[in-house]
């Protein structure tokens, strides 16, 4: 049987790919991985255009000039957590790999389409009492036979319908708050409590002084004063936020106190592939639509990348109980298991 193979997977389109700059970053730390995403995330609002962190550098389709960098960094030295910054360098004859042209479709050109992307999965969540399962996507950059590509993919999350300061209301205590996920609901990133750093209006003016964007610091000055700041733990760093910018994440280790059939929302997190598949294929309309990628690749427009069993001399064969191997044959193991 010859079968078709689809993959999540698409072409970048690339007569359409801005021209692209790179810049490295010097540190007093050789290790500027942990800070590359806020510097990306900084020069993107005082700049415009699309940054990306990636392959140790910076990439952007915008160049700036010389003077502009130096005056930057002079105020990321007033950003405690990126104060050690140095020098940021426009790396002259830097040419993109088609890897990098891919991550930086996927991360730069793609995103700015996110709104969009996320009416799509709005469609799929599901409401279990004060739970709600929510489906996210990740964009990610490849190089497929020398070429840029960007893949597709749809996982699902659990979150708590309220806000956290709505949910810290209803708690005894505020130090509940400790050890709870939390996504900032702005800026789609993850983190863990790890102190309540007290109320609102102990720090509404070091808070606003530390943001880096309006819509946060017009959240900042509307919260009331007797509103929760909690401190939040990501893989990189700590931040600290108004409760009312949070949303709580539930683990499936804490269904139990929110719903009495935690089977319902264990199977909603499990989409069904046909369902899965379209959610995919209408993310991918989106970046057709403005000319970002193409088609999927399958095994009938690019064979050569479909590495097949009989070009390496391997037959696909499955061990079960008592040493019992079962051969598969035109792509199933039905028939051998009936046996």
């Amino acid at each position: 049987m010859n079968q078709i193979i689809h993959v999540d997977v698409f072409p970048v389109v690339q007569q359409v790919l801005p021209e692209l700059f790179a810049y490295s970053v010097k540190a007093v730390s050789n290790d500027v991985s942990s800070i590359g995403g806020k510097i990306v995330y900084r020069l993107k609002n005082k700049f415009g255009g699309n940054w990306i962190w990636c392959n140790g550098q910076i990439i952007t389709d915008r160049r700036i000039q010389d003077e502009e960098i130096k005056e930057f960094i002079k105020q990321l030295w007033t950003d405690e957590l990126i104060k050690d910054v140095q020098t940021i360098s426009f790396k002259n004859g830097w040419k993109p790999s088609p890897w990098e042209q891919g991550e930086f479709t996927a991360r730069g050109l793609f995103m700015n389409y996110y709104g969009e992307i996320q009416k799509v999965l709005d469609q799929k969540k599901q409401n279990f009492g004060k739970i709600r399962v929510e489906r996210d996507f990740v964009l990610r950059g490849w190089a497929v036979n020398n070429e840029p590509a960007v893949s597709i993919t749809i996982s699902s999350n659990i979150f708590h319908t309220q806000l956290l300061h709505e949910y810290a209301a209803t708690l005894k205590d505020p130090k509940e708050l400790i050890g709870m996920m939390v996504v900032v609901a702005e800026k789609d990133f993850k983190g863990t409590i790890i102190e309540i750093t007290g109320p609102l209006r102990e720090m509404r003016e070091w808070l606003i002084s530390k943001s880096n964007d309006e819509k946060t610091r017009k959240l900042i000055r509307s919260a009331p004063d007797d509103e929760l700041t909690v401190k939040i733990e990501t893989r990189t760093s700590e931040y600290i936020y108004i409760t009312s910018m949070l949303r709580p994440i539930v683990r499936m280790g804490d269904l139990t106190n929110f719903i009495d059939d935690p089977r319902k929302v264990t199977k909603a997190i499990r989409l069904d592939p046909n369902t899965r598949y379209n959610l995919v294929r209408e993310i991918a309309e989106i970046g057709k639509k403005y000319d970002i990628i193409a088609d999927s690749y399958t095994s009938n427009s690019i064979p050569e990348v479909f590495l097949m069993p009989e070009k390496i001399n391997f037959t696909p064969e499955l061990l079960v109980g008592g040493n019992h191997i079962h051969c598969i044959n035109d792509g199933t193991i039905y028939q051998s298991l009936k046996r």
